[in-house]
């Protein structure tokens, strides 16, 4: 499954995915999305040029209702063409129900800080790493051809709403285990908006110095306290390709206390583009995700320096796409 990462990568110089159907809607409280209307975001993103989705999360239907539309969701992506739909799975029992409806790609979620690991998904930071090596043993007992994508989202790696510092040698202790497992992709998250670019160019900086070849690396950011683009530059010139954002800004972790959104994903390809980096995204199509979501989430508050704003500098000029 790897190799469809890589087909988006040759036709662009980063790679810029979308979390909003599970970073930005698992912070509703007592407020599901019908489907249809997810369906109608994750056709905006795709027809915007966005290959690399995160459509949805397989957590037990009973406890989010607001994903029990999963399958659905894979389902549909795979109808419009989306080459990377993502899944998010917290455990190996979340890894065989995506695989069951197909899922070509998916995300488990570990953390650095011990008190997150056990907040966010009931298990200790050791007992999250048995439970990926859980599913990549279930991944590789599977045909070549039906193996989904493996990635390792490891969560609080540059500060923590509960334990406040974390130490750069846990992150690398975290990542050392994750390659020892096998996984096509490791991210580091700024779960709770945290960190400083000094402290971003210090730990992808090493992230490069150490990653196994053939596996991706990727940035995921949060705006907290307002560095989120900044982080996402000090990526990037530590030459990152792959990065998560959310439409409008909107996201944030349940147990994660004082965590805001995402980084808007209008803001950061209007960055990449403005500084000639090419992300085969259609801007102008993508600014008209602050409408949409505004019909379907009235009363959410929504987020973008590009939609207050209004308009261009008159010095930029959107990036020319491929068609959809």
């Amino acid at each position: 499954m790897a190799n469809h990462t890589d087909q988006i990568l040759s036709d662009v110089d980063v790679v810029i995915s979308d979390c909003v159907l599970r970073d930005g809607l698992q912070i509703l409280k007592n407020l599901v999305v019908p489907l249809v209307d997810k369906k109608a975001t994750l056709r905006l993103l795709f027809e915007s040029g966005i290959r690399n989705i995160e459509i949805s999360s397989m957590v037990p239907p009973k406890l989010v209702p607001q994903f029990a539309d999963a399958g659905d969701m894979i389902r549909y992506a795979d109808e419009l063409g989306v080459l990377v739909p993502t899944v998010l799975s917290p455990n190996l029992k979340g890894v065989e129900r995506a695989i069951e409806f197909g899922a070509r790609s998916v995300v488990l979620p570990l953390s650095v800080s011990e008190t997150h690991s056990q907040k966010n998904i009931r298990k200790s930071r050791i007992e999250s790493l048995q439970e990926l090596a859980r599913v990549r043993e279930l991944i590789d007992k599977l045909p070549q051809t039906e193996r989904p994508f493996l990635a390792a989202g490891i969560s609080t790696a540059f500060g923590c709403s509960y334990e406040g510092k974390i130490d750069e040698d846990q992150v690398f202790w975290m990542v050392d285990e994750c390659q020892k497992i096998g996984v096509d992709e490791i991210g580091l998250a700024d779960t709770v908006g945290y960190a400083v670019p000094l402290q971003i160019t210090s730990a992808f900086r090493r992230l490069q110095s150490v990653i196994n070849p053939g596996i991706k690396i990727r940035a995921h950011f949060h705006d907290t306290f307002g560095l989120g683009l900044a982080n996402a530059m000090a990526a990037l010139e530590q030459n990152v390709k792959y990065f998560d954002a959310s439409l409008c800004g909107l996201g944030g972790c349940p147990f994660a206390p004082n965590a805001t959104g995402n980084i808007t994903l209008e803001d950061l390809v209007f960055l990449m583009q403005k500084n000639g980096v090419k992300t085969g995204i259609d801007l102008d199509k993508l600014l008209t995700g602050q409408q949409l979501l505004r019909s379907i989430l009235p009363d959410q508050q929504l987020h973008g320096v590009i939609n207050r704003a209004g308009k261009y500098p008159a010095d930029f000029s959107p990036e020319n796409i491929f068609e959809t």
